[in-house]
Parts: structure tokens; C-alpha cells; sequence
């Protein structure tokens, strides 16, 4: 049959450490009968059929039990006949080194001496363990360790690993003895808002909300927050962000005829002036554009205008102006093109006054570079039936108050002074 687990009985009026050093003993020995028994699951039941029995579930072939049972390194199987139907009797004898074997205390608890001095030898000897588990880490899963313990024994370039074996999935963590830093091999997880805190009176940390990613570098006080990618690197958005190149009526280039005009604008009629560009039907501007350093290369950009219908909104309610950019686009050391237009036409919506922006209208980047150049018009026309504004008299005519160019940003800025 298969082996009861020894039983040590613990004296009475122990200290924690003086107990959990009897349980010790107690798992160490039960372990290692387990694995001399040569049984996949010493707890596994043993099933019985026509006099012979199978050890396990993963025993495949049933025979006598004698020639189940197998002696081993400090186990002794005997056989003897005891003379009533033919049965056998089989035992066991472990022999378990110890370094005080004739002190073991009795498991019936009366002898007292034997008791007394065995505890007295623990206190100042740790027991001798048989292979396989020579170099174990004795632990007693009933009590917390009170003190760290030690990996390693101080070898020079040695490394150290905690290895954690799963059915399917592994991970290591190493002590890089040269390196002087901890290595793990695989993710590391922190469920949210539990952070990795670094400085001494942890003055910075990296968290995540649930919801948002932190770095916060104020906890104790405020600080900067360097990063370093080295030369001819820098952030690198992956989700891009937008801006606007912006082009104001001041910075227009007036050719002398068909010039939009200054006017004088009541704002809201509120008797408190100021001055925007006014365009007439054909009135012509022109401008230069440069792509800033942030750019993200070979991306499109969208052209849109911004304007205003003035005191004269109720009046042109549904009227469309006839808003067009004209542009050419070239690299450093490129050709610029034929010249191309953007339609922006644009109907008034009836409101005196009201800040309006156009349709967007995309412009191909492809191959594109920062600091390329865009030569630009900016005009009224009509090309028939797209622009239907009313009013011919200065002072009702729509107003321009800005261009813009959405562009994608991936950078902070270009690595080289004149490349991404």
C-alpha cells in the first residue's frame, strides 16, 4: 500500500521558529518518500482488480503489489510470509541521516529528554539533508519570513535567476551581477493607478488612471523632465497631431491691380472700429508659405479660409462667394509646378457678424519634405455659378480674416538642422 506521511509531534510551550523547524523536517522527509516510491501522485489512490492493483491513474499496467514497490536510496523494502493464506507482508525502512539521529524525538510525546534535547540541538544545528535536497532554501510555508534571505553566495561574475516555469508561458528575473541592474524576462504589469515611483524621497512616478497615462515630476517638488534620444533622434508620434500654418491679410503681396481693399469694420455695430481686408469679385492677393520642421513628411495638407460676411450677413443670406487658393509646391532643390487651384466656395449663412471658415480641400503631400515651399494666391472669382454675392458696394462686401493649412505633426522638430 502506499505510504502514510511520518507524523513528528511537536512538544508543547514552543517558540514560532521552534515549531516551524519541526515542520521543516516533517514536509522534507514526507517529500522524499514521495519520490523514492517512484509514484506520480503519492496521494493518488490505488485501485485493485484480480490480486493485482495499479499505483496511480497514469499506471497503465496492473500487477502484485510487491513488485510495485521499489526500494531506493535510504529505503528498504523486506518480505516476509506470515503463514495465514498465503499472505506477505511488506515493509518499509527509511533511514533518514540526521545530525542528531538518536534524539529524534518519539512521536508519542512522553519522552520529555529526548524532546528537550533535540530542540536544544535545532537551536544551534541545522539538520543534514540528503540528496536531491542538498542547497534547498528551507522555509516553512506556515510562518513569514522575519529576516531577507540571500541568493547567491557572493561568486564574482556570476548572474542569478528566479525562474518561474508555467504550462505555457515562462519568465525569469535575473540579478546582472556586472551591470548592477535587475532583468526581466517578460512584461511587467501594474494593475491601474499603482505606480513606479523613483527618487530617494519618491519625487517622480509613471502611472496609469484607467483611463490616461501619467508622469508626474512635482511630488516632492517641481522638476524638469529630460529626455535624451541621441544624435539625429527625437520623439516620434505615432498617433499624429494637427496644426495650422497660418497666413494673415498682413503678409499678403498686392500686385498693383485687382488689390483687395482696407476697410474701415464696425464691429457688431458696437461704434468701436477696426480694419479688415475687403475682396470685390476678382480682387487678387499673393503669398509664400514655408513647411515648418514639424511637419510629418510626404502627408497631405488642407487648405480652408476664414471670413466674415460683416453687417451684411441677413442681407446675402444663402449667397455663395467664390473663395479659391491657387498654389505650387516644391521641395529644397525641387521644381515648382503648374500652378493649382482650391476651390473654397463658401455660401453665407445669413448672420450679421458671424465668424465663418470654408470647406476643406486637401492638398497631395506626397514626397513632400519640411522647409518646402508653397507659392500661393488668394482670390475671388466666379467661375459661373459659384460665387453669387449681391452687393458690389464697398463696405458690403465679404471680408477675409484669415488662411489656413492643416498640417500633421509626428516630431517636436527635424533631427538635422535642415532634414527630419
Amino acid at each position: 500500500m502506499a505510504r502514510e506521511p511520518i507524523l513528528l509531534q511537536i512538544p508543547n510551550n514552543l517558540e514560532p521558529w521552534q515549531a516551524g523547524n519541526w515542520r521543516k523536517i516533517a514536509n522534507a522527509i514526507n517529500a522524499y518518500i514521495g519520490l523514492d516510491n517512484k509514484v506520480n501522485s503519492p496521494k493518488t489512490g490505488m485501485a485493485a482488480s484480480g490480486s493485482k492493483v495499479k499505483i496511480d491513474d497514469k499506471d497503465n499496467v496492473a500487477d502484485y503489489l510487491e513488485k510495485k514497490l521499489i526500494a531506493g536510496t535510504l529505503l528498504t523494502l523486506t518480505e516476509s510470509l506470515t503463514g495465514g493464506l498465503g499472505s506477505k507482508i511488506l515493509t518499509a525502512d527509511v533511514a533518514f541521516d540526521h545530525a542528531d539521529a538518536d534524539d529524534m524525538p518519539d512521536t508519542t510525546g512522553v519522552n520529555v529528554d529526548h524532546d528537550t534535547r533535540y530542540v536544544v540541538q535545532q537551536s544551534t544545528a541545522a539538520p543534514t539533508v540528503p540528496a536531491p535536497y542538498e542547497g534547498m532554501l528551507w522555509y516553512d510555508e506556515d510562518e513569514p519570513f522575519g529576516t531577507p534571505f540571500t541568493i547567491g553566495d557572493g561568486a564574482a561574475d556570476t548572474d542569478y535567476e528566479l525562474k518561474f516555469d508555467g504550462e505555457t508561458n515562462d519568465g525569469s528575473i535575473y540579478w546582472m551581477e556586472d551591470e548592477d541592474y535587475f532583468k526581466f524576462i517578460d512584461d511587467i504589469l501594474l494593475p491601474d493607478n499603482e505606480a513606479i515611483k523613483f527618487g530617494t524621497g519618491v519625487d517622480m512616478d509613471i502611472y496609469f488612471d484607467g483611463t490616461n497615462g501619467h508622469i508626474r515630476t512635482d511630488l516632492v517638488a517641481a522638476s524638469d523632465l529630460h529626455i535624451d534620444c541621441g544624435t539625429d533622434k527625437t520623439i516620434l508620434l505615432n498617433e499624429t497631431v494637427w496644426d495650422d500654418m497660418r497666413v494673415v491679410p498682413g503678409s499678403f503681396d498686392r500686385p498693383g491691380v485687382s488689390d483687395p481693399t482696407i476697410v474701415v469694420y464696425d464691429v457688431n455695430a458696437g461704434g468701436v472700429n477696426t480694419y479688415l481686408w475687403e475682396f470685390k469679385k476678382n480682387d487678387i492677393a499673393s503669398f509664400t508659405l514655408q513647411l515648418p520642421h514639424t511637419y510629418k513628411e510626404g502627408t497631405d495638407i488642407s487648405v480652408h479660409v476664414h471670413w466674415t460676411p460683416g453687417p451684411r450677413g441677413n442681407e446675402e443670406n444663402g449667397a455663395t462667394v467664390g473663395w479659391k487658393v491657387d498654389y505650387s509646391w516644391a521641395n529644397i532643390d525641387g521644381a515648382f509646378g503648374t500652378m493649382a487651384t482650391a476651390d473654397l466656395s463658401d455660401a453665407c449663412d445669413g448672420t450679421d457678424h458671424k465668424h465663418q471658415m470654408t470647406p476643406v480641400v486637401a492638398i497631395t503631400g506626397t514626397s513632400k519634405s519640411v522647409s518646402s515651399m508653397l507659392l500661393c494666391n488668394i482670390k475671388r472669382t466666379d467661375t459661373g455659378a459659384d460665387d453669387t454675392w449681391a452687393s458690389t458696394t464697398t463696405g458690403q462686401l465679404p471680408m477675409l480674416l484669415e488662411i489656413d493649412f492643416h498640417y500633421q505633426i509626428d516630431t517636436m522638430g527635424s533631427r538635422q538642422a535642415s532634414a527630419k
